[in-house]
């Protein structure tokens, strides 16, 4: 059955990358406008759109080199699909904040990023079994399992590496930026459950219930580094 468990996780998790263009900048100020005049440093806010949902971020570029961000993105939605003999419900919530600094080498709109985000990245899946279904070693029929439960969490902090690039959309307050780059949120803890059938506290179902989280938790092993890519428009105060 972890088969058909982690691919309804992996289906609903992958959703979120397919869906998303690019993460939230935050490089306030490029070093020089369109026409060379030097920008001055100072506070931001900017709204974002990226792989980890929906951002708004607020920090300042302090010189030449440096800048500090602060921020927090959020996303939840459902998934409804089949797999093999499982039909099943799943619900993806993406939720972190994050402080980053960044390190403008050159000086300009170029960055190097890094920093830490309080993750809370989560998908929890409703599974009702409609044939004979497989469970760690051993096979069981839909009335015994009854429903599955099962969730997906990861760890709560996770450190962020990237690269990023901000330019000047119109003279004055408004830039534009990208960010490309990683969140290591670990391994997935996944923890799986059977209600409501004949055997759903029996301890050989359980025990079973036990092996195929490990066996799920390993198909998750593409989820440990997260691919952060975003996009951001950026008004500078």
């Amino acid at each position: 059955m972890r088969r058909l468990f982690a691919a309804a996780l992996i289906l609903a998790l992958s959703s979120t990358l397919s869906a998303a263009q690019t993460l939230g900048d935050a490089d306030a100020l490029p070093s020089e406008s369109a026409n060379g005049a030097k920008l001055p440093f100072g506070l931001f806010v900017s709204p974002a759109v990226s792989t980890l949902g929906l951002g708004l971020e607020a920090g300042a570029r302090l010189n030449d080199n440096f800048g500090l961000r602060f921020g927090g993105n959020w996303l939840g939605f459902e998934y409804d699909g089949v797999e093999g003999d499982l039909d099943y419900d799943a619900d993806v919530t993406l939720a972190s904040l994050g402080a980053l600094v960044d390190y403008h080498p050159f000086s300009g709109g170029f960055r190097v990023s890094g920093g830490l985000r309080f993750n809370f990245n989560q998908a929890d899946l409703d599974g009702t079994p409609t044939d004979d279904i497989e469970i760690g070693n051993e096979v069981f029929s839909p009335d015994e399992v009854g429903t599955l439960t099962g969730d997906a969490t990861f760890d709560t902090f996770a450190p962020y590496l990237g690269i990023g690039y901000g330019a000047t959309l119109l003279e004055g307050s408004l830039s534009v930026g990208f960010d490309l780059g990683v969140m290591y949120q670990g391994q997935a803890d996944v923890d799986l459950d059977a209600e409501s059938g004949l055997l759903s506290d029996d301890a050989v179902l359980q025990d079973n219930l036990a092996i195929e989280e490990g066996e799920v938790e390993d198909d998750l092993e593409d989820f440990v580094v997260y691919p952060v890519v975003g996009l951001a428009i950026i008004y500078r105060f």
